[in-house]
This record gives C-alpha cells, structure tokens and sequence, in this order.
C-alpha cells in the first residue's frame, strides 16, 4: 500500500514539474531553425562586444551551446526562457608555432632532395649552409613560443541565468547602470575569476546593491527568443582578465536584452 502511495505522490509531482513548463512535455516543442539562428546571432553579437583578446593571446576555441527547444509559459501567449551559450578560449597557439617550424624543415629537406637528385653540387653547398641557419632559427621560434606562453583564458558567456551573488565592495572591478562585473576566487591556482552580469531591471542602480538577484521571470517571456539578462564569465590571469572586462562594450551587450 505505501509504495502504492509513493508512486502516486511521484506521478503528481512529475505532473506539477511538467505543467510549470506549460507544455506538459518534458521536452519541449522544436525551435525553427531560423529562431536558432537568431540566437546564435545574439552570442556572436555578445563575443564582439568583447572586443579583440589582450596582446599576445590567440583565440584557441569558439565553441557554441544552441537550444533545439522551448517551452510554452503557462500565461497563454508567453514563454518559458529558452538558455544558450558559447565558451570561449585564448592562450598560446603552440600548434600554430609548431605548424611554422615543421613547414620550415619541409622546405628545405624538399630544396635538399631536389638539388641531389640534379647532382648540383653548388646548391648542395648553399643549402648545408642554410642547414645550420635553419636549425638556429628553429631553436629560436621554440625559445619564443616558451618566454611568450600565456596561461588560457576561458570566457563563458551565458543567457537567461537565474542566479544570486554577494557583492563584496572590494571585488567590484567595474559597475554601470544595468552591469556590474565581480571579482572573485577561482578554482585555479593563482588565476583570477571575473563574473560580469548584465540586467536593465535589476541592476538598474548597482550602487545602492549588496547583492546581485537575478530573477527568474514569474510571468514568462514575450517571445521564445527573448533575451532578460546576459552572464559573462573570465577566468585567466587576474590582471589580463580585469582590464579586458573594462573594455567590454556594455552598451551593446545591454542592448540585446528585450
């Protein structure tokens, strides 16, 4: 009888988590692919706004996280907020420098090859020469890629995040009306964490806040591709990550929450 009872009180609280949704279907209906377009179009918005990556980064990865669904709001006409991102990474593109050096062996062992099948002693000669040569400028391509090696940065920018954060007044690194970006720890060693949160509403005065709310938005969205709030996230080197935060074109961010 009990265990009667606990599958009973299983199926209606599965039945009360599915209607929140409004669709009553955990997974949702399919977004066209236009409307997944659009958002990516959002994303890649936001990555402009970001502006070029500090001195001496390459940009590593750009990797992209589309919803394929949304969800119907209970409030007929409305919707549940749909979520997407795309993660970013810089550092030091040892593939690349190694990639140059490689082509730089190619070349002459091809040079090489060619002047001996022709028996052309003279170019033999030279190309023993540059032999040396070549072997020093490789050793010193290595040498650079190791004094220039930067640790990665990773950015996470992510949309319609529902999520609180103390505010501690000396970690702010930068703060406008609708934006505020935190300084906090990061789980790697010796690195620096920046959260940046983007809400017209609720960060419309963040001096007088000591804490960041952002709210899940009770009575849905107008539409399946709105946009009610933007967190970007840097992880890295604490001195290159705050000054690239301060040159985020926040307006521009601000702009795409509607």
């Amino acid at each position: 009888m009990s265990r009667r009872i606990s599958v009973l009180v299983c199926f209606l609280l599965l039945s009360l988590a599915a209607s929140a949704w409004g669709d009553g279907d955990g997974g949702g209906e399919p977004l066209t692919r236009s409307e997944v377009a659009q958002i990516k179009g959002v994303l890649k918005d936001m990555v402009a706004a970001l502006g070029a990556q500090p001195s001496g980064y390459d940009a590593l990865e750009e990797d992209y996280d589309l919803p394929a669904t949304y969800h119907p709001h209970k409030n007929t006409g409305r919707f549940s907020p749909i979520y997407g991102g795309v993660r970013l990474r810089y550092g030091t593109d040892t593939a690349k420098i190694q990639k140059s050096m490689e082509q730089t062996a190619q070349e002459w062992q091809r040079k090489y090859l060619e002047a001996t099948a022709k028996g052309d002693a003279e170019a033999i000669t030279k190309l023993t020469q540059e032999y040396q040569a070549m072997i020093a400028s490789i050793q010193l391509q290595a040498a650079n890629a190791s004094a220039s090696h930067k640790e990665p940065i990773v950015i996470d920018i992510r949309l319609n995040q529902y999520q609180t954060a103390a505010i501690d007044p000396d970690g702010v690194v930068l703060e406008k009306p609708g934006f505020i970006a935190l300084a906090e720890k990061s789980h790697r060693q010796d690195m620096g964490r920046v959260r940046c949160f983007f809400d017209p509403i609720a960060l419309k005065q963040t001096e007088t806040l000591s804490q960041v709310r952002l709210e899940y938005p009770q009575d849905g969205m107008a539409a399946k591709t709105s946009v009610s709030n933007v967190v970007i996230e840097f992880e890295g080197p604490e001195k290159d990550i705050q000054e690239w935060v301060k040159r985020i074109d926040t307006a521009a961010v601000l702009k795409k929450i509607k």
